[in-house]
């Protein structure tokens, strides 16, 4: 699989409700929901400690996310 890394950032109160992450990468922005068809990133979300920044994995085919 190819790694790509991508910056989810998204509020701290949107990301505890899990609700409309967005995703840029390579300086487009991406809204991730139910709709995006995410499998041509294929790619794992590698962040930071910034509390305004999500941590997720995602694989190609799967269209859900979950907290690292």
């Amino acid at each position: 699989m190819q790694v790509v890394e991508i910056y989810a950032v998204v509020l701290l109160d949107t990301r505890q409700r899990g609700n409309t992450i967005y995703l840029q990468q390579y300086g487009q922005m991406h809204k991730w929901d139910d709709s995006t068809n995410m499998e041509h990133l294929n790619a794992a979300i590698v962040l930071t400690n910034h509390p305004r920044i999500a941590k997720y994995l995602k694989y190609p085919g799967d269209h859900t996310a979950a907290y690292q």
